[in-house]
């Protein structure tokens, strides 16, 4: 597993952009299309508004989240309008968004929906991942009703609802045969808290109790870290 620790966390965002910028810059020289999966917070902001001015082709690029609040598009919450208010504009503003969470029907249809639509999509090309205080990742929180299920690879869906139990709303996650389904995964995070906590995680992994270590310990999927803290170094 590659990692990239940087001290500063805009240049992280800005060496992850480029990174990302490249690997779809070449998938769509290569078969003419790329599909690039996000995920929600604060951190990737930065990442998303850098990211956004990269000179690509965003017409031919694809872009879904890795989970989703069920909650109204307009709603401070939802993944979907931190997206399009961060990454779908500039340069970016002509790629092709796909919501995983659909206001205007019933919340089971919304689910089967986003399921169906990501099982349609080709092999991702990158996959952004990010991490919770309390390991969870793409929605998966340890104590989630859903977690085993939303692990399980022999899942045949895509995507599914998933209660978090802990912190409210409900979610619709992708799972994690579909997120691993990508020529790259990458983690990224930022601050000391976080970083120690990786390190905890990976000293020890437990997917029931860090759903995250269950992505940090697959072998099957190219995967980086990339963190920012105080201490400054790359490998």
């Amino acid at each position: 597993m590659e990692t990239v620790n940087l001290h500063d966390a805009q240049i992280l965002a800005e060496t992850l952009g480029d990174r990302i910028a490249k690997r779809l810059g070449d998938a769509i020289n290569a078969k003419g299309y790329a599909t690039l999966v996000v995920s929600g917070g604060s951190t990737p902001k930065p990442l998303f508004q850098y990211l956004s001015h990269a000179p690509i082709d965003w017409s031919k690029v694809t872009v879904t989240l890795a989970d989703e609040r069920c909650v109204p598009a307009e709603s401070d919450l939802s993944n979907a309008r931190l997206v399009h208010e961060n990454l779908i504009r500039n340069k970016a503003a002509n790629a092709n968004f796909i919501s995983l969470h659909t206001d205007s029907v019933g919340l089971e249809q919304s689910v089967a929906q986003a399921s169906s639509q990501m099982t349609s999509l080709p092999k991702y090309d990158c996959v952004i991942l990010g991490m919770g205080n309390d390991g969870h990742t793409a929605s998966i929180f340890p104590e989630a009703s859903g977690r085993d299920e939303a692990l399980d690879m022999g899942n045949p869906n895509s995507a599914m609802l998933i209660d978090p139990v802990t912190v409210d709303p409900l979610r619709i996650t992708q799972t994690a045969r579909r997120l691993l389904d990508t020529e790259w995964m990458v983690l990224h995070i930022t601050g000391d808290e976080k970083s120690q906590l990786l390190d905890q995680i990976l000293s020890a992994p437990e997917p029931k109790k860090w759903p995250i270590s269950f992505f940090l310990t697959q072998t099957e999927t190219p995967f980086s870290v990339y963190k920012n803290s105080s201490k400054e170094q790359e490998s």
